[in-house]
């Protein structure tokens, strides 16, 4: 223990010189609590021996001086908060300007240092050739598993970089690229990175702009509304299974696609698209994915603009999904009523859903109780905004939306003949049957008395508005009610309620093309492409990916002097063929002009119509119709 005895010294001296008091007092308090410093593995039993104790640190001095004199040599301040977390699991260097002279003999520390877990770089002031500097520092690190970059504008060209280090390190399992002013030429190279790597389980790509940017929005109009679809949470997601994209301008055909992906993704977990846009385009996209998605456990779309109709599309998705657990819904439009299309699809026995998150939604106290119930069965909570004490006027649906029947109040005629079929009797029949005297006719007031007494299932108000619509004014002031007008209301409510049928089967189908129309804008456009690389059913970003494929994949070099060349050689093929794949046809050509039209094609009642108006203007151009209306015109004047 001699020997144990005099390398405490040793260090204690090193340590007082350095002014790092808290591993001096460490040191002082004896062995009995060196298993519990920073520096002990916490997942090993027992104290180490005092071999691997010597090793490890022996290996800590070691990283020290490496960084002490990277410091010496790039003429920088050693940082004191460095120095204390090069010998713990956790390095936080948040919100710490340090700029990339000050952070380069930190990656180079980095290249050999067994004790640092996860690194927090966030808003320290790092470009693209920091990035560069750290990807060749953590190329052959093992012990990595968290990085963070967050806050800094690193931007496609130090992605690159990025996608290049984890593409050769499979130890970092967790990534943080938020903030980093990606924007929407970055969806290839993390395309790229999704469909190569498959260690990464964590990647959060927040507030990047990735829906918006791109070539001359390019990537909006022809990617940015579909990339993210195939990209992101698709098959060829091979690893993630945390994915963040919150703030991402996600939106319209964008949100659409998004929606679409979680229907055939085999790997994501949980997806947080909060704070975008999807609106009801995305709702209906989701509600569509939701039942044949069985992998996704967590979903948050709050604030997302999704409003009553959205909610009650999605709730037929939902009621169908058996492995979804977490739903965030909070600050949206819902109102009571889209609350309680969620919770009643909560309620149903496929779903297997235990949390819904509506935060700043008011519900009902039906929709509370239903939410009490399933808690005492089966564990479900709810949280939302508060209880108010009717719907709001927003929500309320009078008539058929989407392809949901929405239950309607019957009115009194249609109770009454509804009494009449469970009786199997005819107008007549119950006529005669009233009509005690055979005059063939009977008061407003008798015939209200009969259809009580008949137990028909009218409430007062009811049959007296029945009545006074049937009868008919006499000429003695009184107002009677015969065969003949009890059989023109019935026929004139048939009639009215056929119109009424005819309107709702149109608005059914309506809605349904219109949400068909929102997933078709939502697929990618394939066509074909004639490049070496591609096959014959591939798109040009295939093309682009297959080539940058040889761009990204390469071992970053450790030597100084081809990082100045590499990174911009490398992202200005990146760019260069992404301006190829620029100048690709998005439509094919047409035959001919007029083939081309964003108008909606017109029904059987818009082609008559149009039939009926072309015939009156052919009508009124003929020169006997004009004659004949100037002569009547002169005639009445």
């Amino acid at each position: 223990m001699s020997s144990q005895a005099s390398l405490d010294e040793k260090m204690r001296d090193e340590m007082e010189d350095e002014g790092n008091e808290q591993e001096v007092m460490a040191l002082d308090k004896g062995p009995e609590i060196k298993g519990v410093t920073p520096d002990t593995d916490l997942t090993s039993s027992g104290s180490d021996s005092d071999a691997d104790y010597d090793t490890d640190l022996d290996c800590h001095k070691v990283v020290v001086q490496d960084y002490l004199d990277a410091c010496s040599s790039a003429h920088a301040i050693p940082q004191s908060v460095v120095l204390r977390g090069l010998g713990n699991r956790d390095l936080d260097l948040s919100h710490r300007n340090l700029g990339n002279r000050q952070l380069l003999p930190l990656f180079h520390a980095l290249k050999d240092n067994m004790r640092v877990q996860r690194l927090i770089l966030k808003d320290v002031g790092l470009d693209k050739d920091g990035v560069d500097s750290l990807a060749r520092g953590l190329v052959d690190n093992v012990t990595l598993s968290f990085l963070s970059l967050a806050g800094n504008p690193i931007g496609s060209e130090g992605l690159c970089h990025v996608v290049r280090l984890l593409q050769s390190n499979k130890i970092i399992r967790s990534i943080d690229l938020s903030d980093t002013n990606l924007g929407g030429d970055a969806v290839p190279l993390l395309s790229h990175l999704l469909m190569t790597n498959t260690s990464l389980r964590f990647l959060d790509l927040a507030r990047n702009h990735l829906g918006i940017l791109g070539f001359v929005r390019w990537l909006l109009l022809q990617y940015g509304a579909v990339a993210i679809r195939w990209v992101f949470v698709s098959r060829e997601n091979m690893s993630v299974e945390f994915l963040r994209l919150a703030w991402n301008h996600i939106r319209l055909s964008g949100a659409a696609a998004m929606g679409q992906c979680i229907a055939v993704n085999r790997r994501l977990r949980m997806l947080d698209l909060s704070w975008n846009g999807l609106g009801y385009q995305g709702a209906v996209a989701l509600a569509r994915s939701l039942p044949h998605n069985t992998e996704l456990r967590e979903l948050d779309i709050s604030n997302n603009r999704i409003d009553w109709k959205g909610a009650q599309v999605l709730a037929g998705g939902l009621a169908k999904n058996s492995t979804l657990k977490t739903l965030r819904l909070g600050f949206n439009p819902l109102t009571t009523t889209g609350a309680m299309d969620l919770v009643e699809a909560a309620s149903t026995p496929g779903c297997g859903l235990r949390l819904l998150d509506l935060t700043n939604v008011p519900v009902i106290a039906e929709t509370d109780m239903m939410a009490a119930s399933l808690q005492l069965t089966r564990g479900f909570r709810l949280i939302h905004g508060g209880v108010v004490f009717i719907h709001d006027i927003l929500g309320q649906r009078v008539v058929f939306y989407a392809a949901r029947v929405v239950e309607r109040e019957q009115t009194p005629m249609e109770k009454l003949l509804s009494h009449m079929r469970h009786r199997m009797i005819r107008p007549l029949e119950m006529l005669r049957e009233f009509d005690k005297s055979g005059t063939g006719h009977l008061s407003q007031k008798d015939f209200a008395m009969r259809l009580k007494r008949a137990n028909v299932p009218l409430h007062d108000f009811e049959i007296a508005a029945l009545t006074t619509s049937i009868a008919e004014l006499q000429v003695d002031g009184n107002r009677r009610i015969n065969y003949s007008a009890l059989m023109e209301s019935i026929e004139k409510h048939i009639l009215q309620d056929r119109t009424r049928r005819w309107r709702e089967k149109m608005i059914q189908a309506r809605a349904r093309e219109y949400n068909t129309r929102i997933l078709e804008d939502g697929k990618p456009l394939y066509w074909s492409w004639d490049a070496s690389t591609a096959t014959a059913t591939s798109t040009p970003m295939d093309a682009a990916l297959i080539s940058m494929s040889s761009l990204v994949s390469s071992k970053p070099s450790v030597a100084a002097g081809s990082a100045a060349s590499a990174s911009p050689l490398t992202f200005a093929a990146y760019l260069h063929k992404m301006k190829q794949v620029q100048t690709a046809d998005r439509f094919p050509k047409l035959k001919n002009r007029a083939d081309f039209t964003m108008a909606a094609p017109l029904d059987e009642i818009g082609r008559k119509k149009k039939r009926v108006k072309k015939m009156k203007s052919r009508i009124r151009a003929m020169p006997a119709v004009r004659e004949t209306t100037t002569l009547v015109g002169m005639h009445r004047e």
